[in-house]
């Protein structure tokens, strides 16, 4: 008979805790090896600041190996680049009526020294090697950035890119061939009518002239991407632009006035462009509001 103390029923004894089998090297396939980084990030983006800074300094470099070159090949050919530098003036000419050989009555540039024409060739040489090399500079640029975005912000970027260059060579091509041209044609007329006046200008003042117009039409240019762009984030809405189309006018017309030279009719004729890009860009973002449509199961 057991005691008091004791139960009745006693639980039967348990058996120590096993440990798993040892796994057999022989049975087990070699597992594979982790795959190496690929790009400039390691799958747990841990480059260091250096490593990034280095990373820039390689597709810097890559850019200025192309550039360099052409601006060379420019230098050596610089009657071509002068003939294209004059052909805004000589555009000008035409559409005021002139014949080409009577450019020099309306138009004359002066050095201001002896190396100026040296410098401006090589000025205008560098802005058309950059241009050339655009497609080249942002496939470098989406290299280095690329690896540290997601797939879906990578597609996105690449069709913006792709878009942003064209539209910007664009842009400089119609300010060259259009935009300098009227500019010009409305300008040189003043100064010819006035008596004991001839339109004498440096060739740094001419230089800069054309330029500054070709890179704010450039950027011009840019605006109904930009806008779609801002859209598609849900930075921007339709609704917004309507209610503050008045705000919208005045900040073209002061960024026109920004980019341009400091003379009216350039700035009125970009601030023109900007408005109807503008428009095209609110119908951009009219049509990135819409949803997406579904299709039927």
């Amino acid at each position: 008979m057991p005691s008091e103390d004791q139960p009745l029923f006693r639980d039967p004894p348990r058996d120590p805790p096993r440990s798993p089998p040892a796994p057999d090297s022989e049975s087990q396939p070699p597992s594979d090896p982790a795959p190496a980084p690929d790009g400039p990030l390691s799958p747990a983006g841990s480059m260091t600041l250096g490593g990034h800074l280095e990373e820039l300094r390689r597709r810097l470099l890559l850019c200025l190996i192309f550039v360099l070159p052409l601006m060379i090949a420019g230098m050596a050919g610089y009657r071509y680049l002068w003939e294209l530098l004059l052909v805004p003036a000589k555009r000008a000419l035409a559409g005021m009526g002139k014949p080409p050989e009577e450019l020099g009555q309306y138009f004359m540039m002066l050095p201001q020294g002896p190396t100026y024409p040296l410098f401006a060739v090589a000025r205008l040489a560098l802005y058309a090697s950059l241009m050339l090399v655009l497609p080249w500079i942002l496939c470098q640029l989406w290299i280095f950035v690329s690896p540290g975005l997601r797939a879906a912000e990578r597609n996105a970027l690449r069709r913006i890119f792709s878009a942003g260059a064209f539209l910007f060579a664009a842009g400089v091509a119609a300010g060259w061939m259009y935009g300098a041209p009227a500019a010009l044609r409305f300008l040189l007329p003043f100064s010819a009518d006035l008596p004991a006046v001839q339109n004498l200008y440096t060739i740094d003042e001419y230089l800069s002239f054309i330029t500054r117009i070709s890179i704010a039409f450039g950027i011009a240019f840019e605006t109904p991407l930009v806008m779609w762009a801002l859209a598609k984030s849900g930075l921007l809405r339709a609704a917004h632009l309507r209610r503050r189309w008045r705000l919208i006018v005045l900040g073209i017309f002061v960024v026109a006035a920004i980019l341009t030279p400091p003379e009216p009719f350039s700035q009125l004729l970009l601030a023109a462009i900007f408005i109807i890009l503008t428009l095209g860009g609110y119908g951009l973002v009219k049509m990135a509001e819409r949803p997406a449509p579904t299709r039927a199961e």
